[in-house]
């Protein structure tokens, strides 16, 4: 093909000394490298040469078309020493050896990428709906989304995970993760649901483009560490790390592997055909990565490295697709006795290393068989940092690789990092990167046009609503309490004297950490105990609070005597109570058998009437005190109709860092962020309770 190109060029050189009544244009752009090119010369008159050319005979023009043919004997034929190299092509076509040639498709390049860290910053359903769009405009066919960088923003319907055969509910899962966002960077809306992103790939359908979804591990997953940890009781951490798990830790691995399988799983039902598991960095917030100490001894820990990586690897293809990672973590330091990594992961060359930080180079990973995406970290564009700018952009070299030349590359990638999260909205961000995304595509080979979205439906936008089946309108009465669309959540009331909420008995989802004064569930059996008016909050585990209120005119209790037939389950237990009076151990035993069931009272005197909460502002640092962990204040904060203890800590990163948040159980295990900052100035509203009016508290039998 290429000897064609060089006789292509030596027939042209003919023609013109042939006849100077030839004026004669040759533009390196209209050249196809195909084994069928041709060529074709503007003349003012019909010419011959010897070589094989046909004339347009239309004489109704001025100008005849010229092609010039070969066949193909001749070219296989021709000398290696006649070959007509890239570097040849490069002379003849351009003075720019950094130019592509625009139009041009290249063997075996398929990805042109554009990547969104949308895991460490929100962006918004329509921010990432214009940077497809900009994506679609220059060529790029390919959005990666970032949803899983050091936070995890795309949260499933069902989070539920089994691993090692503890089984987590849906909220507990997604509340942990929704915490790690939270304390890594909050913002108003921090994660994106499944709608969301069904309308992103409705859109990106519509625009040619397919998305990869991108979570990566088993480093930059700070959200999901939390999560690991704080539901398992286990340290999943490599050594201190906030963000990286231990990769000879069990429960880590298969916690983590476990949460991925559920992603892999939904964006593969979504005709996704490739999957990033990131891979990069490991413990990189321990002062720089730590490959080199995974190698270090006998190598174990790189060893359970490559095991965790062939594992994810294996999941995304037998789900269907192609699995992708960065690059550093792949054959680190060009040492291959720990093992062998899966070659059918696509690597996404960003870094040739620094000094201490020894990766394989581009050449090298190429030369073992991997199919090599050029994601040049010169050409990032970083939110609050570094950004590159439309002139260099226009200066990518599909071939060049950071460190080296790869001459086969599968790809290329533009890269919009977010280090630096609220340095900018996302609004702006998508924005500012169009005029960037336009001239990195136009340096890039032709691609195809992708579908792969097409069979993607939108789900009904509905606002979930509290359902109730039954009445709660007279003493002992009860209703199953729902949300609408099915969705687990934190059930509470406003006042226990009036409605007592319970599990239901026909729950069938998982239940964990049971909160006190409260029941977290599908559903939720709601009794009626007294009379008055009571508050039902359904609280997803975003915080999300869907509220139902209830009045009751006859509760039923009283000092009176009361009534009720109780049935119980062999083992079962049940609670009633009444509200008003101290009854505790007053149980007569003459009308039942105690060998049968067992009857108790507990009753204790309570602060009845009105319990007051007064809005202050407190300095963050104030709140913190001198404590190095979350620690309880004397202080509330209002989430919808409840008031929660405010906890509080410091953190010391050179500077001082401070934290408040607060717990809906009381728990310093459990605790949700409100703010963070370096200046101990930062106000924070809060609360001040006080309370009056002495009484006596209900009984529970």
């Amino acid at each position: 093909m290429k000897s064609k190109v060089k006789q292509i060029l030596s027939v042209i050189m003919t023609i013109c000394m042939l006849s100077t009544m030839i004026p004669l244009t040759a533009y390196g752009a209209d050249v196809d490298f195909d084994d069928d090119a041709t060529v074709t010369a503007e003349a003012s008159e019909d010419t011959e040469t010897d070589a094989d050319i046909e004339v347009d005979e239309d004489t109704s023009t001025d100008d005849a078309d010229v092609t010039v043919e070969e066949d193909e004997e001749e070219q296989i034929a021709e000398s290696e020493e006649d070959e007509f190299t890239s570097d040849d092509a490069e002379e003849v076509f351009s003075d720019d050896e950094s130019a592509v040639d625009v139009g041009d498709t290249l063997d075996g390049y398929n990805y042109s990428i554009v990547m969104v860290d949308c895991g460490r910053k929100y962006y918004s359903v329509d921010s990432l709906e214009s940077i497809i769009d900009s994506a679609s405009a220059a060529g790029m066919h390919y959005v990666m989304l970032g949803v899983g960088n050091d936070g995890l923003r795309f949260l499933l319907k069902d989070m539920s995970l089994e691993v090692n055969g503890t089984k987590y509910s849906s909220y507990a899962v997604t509340k942990a993760i929704h915490k790690g966002n939270e304390a890594y960077s909050n913002f108003d809306i921090d994660e994106l649901t499944e709608r969301d992103m069904e309308e992103i790939m409705t859109h990106a359908a519509s625009e040619g483009v397919e998305i990869i979804p991108l979570i990566n591990s088993p480093g930059h997953m700070d959200a999901i560490l939390n999560a690991a940890t704080t539901l398992t009781g286990a340290n999943c951490a490599y050594s201190t790390s906030k963000r990286t798990i231990d990769v000879t830790n069990a429960t880590a691995t298969a916690f983590t592997q476990a949460l991925l399988q559920k992603y892999i799983n939904w964006f593969a039902e979504k005709g996704c055909t490739m999957f990033n598991m990131g891979a990069d960095e490991y413990g990189n917030d321990l002062n720089g990565p730590h490959f080199s100490d995974l190698q270090s001894g006998s190598g174990e820990g790189y060893k359970a490295y490559i095991t965790y990586l062939n594992t994810v690897a294996k999941m995304i293809k037998n789900a269907g697709m192609t699995p992708m990672a960065f690059n550093d973590g792949i054959y680190y330091n060009q040492k291959t006795e720990y093992g062998k990594i899966n070659k059918n992961i696509v690597v996404c060359y960003w870094s040739a290393g620094w000094p201490g930080y020894d990766v394989a180079s581009a050449s090298w990973l190429s030369e073992q068989g991997f199919n090599m995406v050029n994601t040049h970290g010169d050409w990032y564009w970083i939110v609050g940092g570094n950004k590159v700018t439309e002139s260099k952009a226009s200066e990518f070299n599909v071939k060049s690789f950071q460190g080296g030349t790869v001459d086969n590359p599968a790809g290329a990638m533009f890269c919009i990092w977010s280090d630096y999260p609220r340095a900018e909205t996302d609004a702006a961000v998508a924005s500012e990167v169009a005029g960037v995304i336009s001239n990195f595509g136009s340096t890039l080979p032709n691609t195809d046009v992708r579908k792969a979205h097409e069979n993607v439906q939108v789900a009904d936008e509905t606002v979930p609503a509290i359902t109730v089946n039954g009445t709660l309108e007279n003493a002992g009465s009860t209703a199953v309490l729902a949300l609408s669309d099915d969705t687990e959540v934190c059930w509470t009331t406003s006042n226990k004297n009036v409605i007592m909420l319970t599990e239901n008995a026909g729950e069938t989802a998982v239940s964990t950490h049971a909160l006190t004064d409260s029941v977290i569930g599908n559903s939720v059996t709601a009794m009626v105990v007294g009379t008055g008016k009571a508050t039902v909050t359904a609280e997803t585990a975003t915080g999300i609070q869907h509220t139902q209120e209830f009045t009751v005119n006859d509760g039923g209790n009283s000092e009176d005597t009361e009534n009720n037939e109780i049935k119980l389950e062999v083992g079962k237990k049940t609670t009633r109570i009444q509200a008003g009076v101290n009854n505790a151990g007053n149980v007569d035993n003459t009308e039942y058998d105690s060998g049968i069931a067992k009857v108790t009272v507990a009753g204790t005197d309570e602060i009845e009437g009105k319990t007051d909460y007064s809005s202050t502002s407190v300095a963050i640092g104030t709140l913190a005190g001198s404590n190095t962990s979350w620690t309880k204040t004397d202080y509330f904060y209002q989430s919808g109709n409840n008031y929660y203890p405010v906890y509080a800590y410091k953190e010391s990163r050179g500077w001082n860092y401070y934290y408040c948040g607060y717990s809906a159980t009381d728990s310093s295990e459990d605790v949700t962020p409100i703010k963070s900052s370096r200046s101990s100035t930062t106000s924070v509203t809060v609360y001040k309770q006080s309370t009056t009016n002495p009484g006596i508290h209900d009984n529970h039998i």
